[in-house]
């Protein structure tokens, strides 16, 4: 299982998702969606983290363990009409997240879909809950330095 941190694979999906969505603006966002203040009248993609679940270690080391990260896409756009239509959108969203580029061993699940309300009509929000696996290692897991005790041969 590939390590990469999750503000690492946050970043990583949220390039990804700008390069395969050029018309959407893509961000992360740990707020509301409804509060996000985007900086074009384009449609909107934020990223979010729910929350983690973490398995029991499988070594007896206790050196890693493997962490669910629960992950939120929203997808914020105007109800458009004819062939630029919001379920045209969130399909180019769901290719994107099936094509994105990631280290060997994880991949993105998609777990579940919703459309929510907001209090502007003119406004449709749809959520894809997502979960990736990664590796967790806590930080006293780490190699301690070396300390070097005794240096000898030193030639001034």
């Amino acid at each position: 299982m590939a390590m990469l941190s999750l503000p690492q694979l946050i970043d990583t999906l949220r390039i990804q998702l700008q390069g395969a969505l050029p018309t959407c603006e893509v961000a992360h966002f740990a707020g509301q969606p409804a509060t996000y203040a985007p900086a074009t009248t384009a449609d909107v993609v934020l990223l979010g983290y729910r929350g983690s679940d973490f398995l029991p270690s499988a070594d007896l080391q206790g050196c890693g363990q493997q962490q669910i990260a629960h992950l939120t896409t929203h997808v914020l756009c105007k109800p458009l009409q004819g062939a630029d239509t919001a379920l045209w959108l969130l399909e180019s969203v769901r290719s994107a997240l099936r094509t994105l580029t990631l280290p060997d061993g994880m991949s993105l699940r998609l777990i579940r879909e919703s459309r929510q309300s907001t209090e502007d009509p003119a406004l449709w929000l749809y959520v894809l809950e997502l979960d990736i696996t990664l590796l967790y290692l806590p930080a006293d897991t780490h190699t301690p330095a070396v300390l070097l005790m005794d240096v000898q041969g030193v030639v001034e």
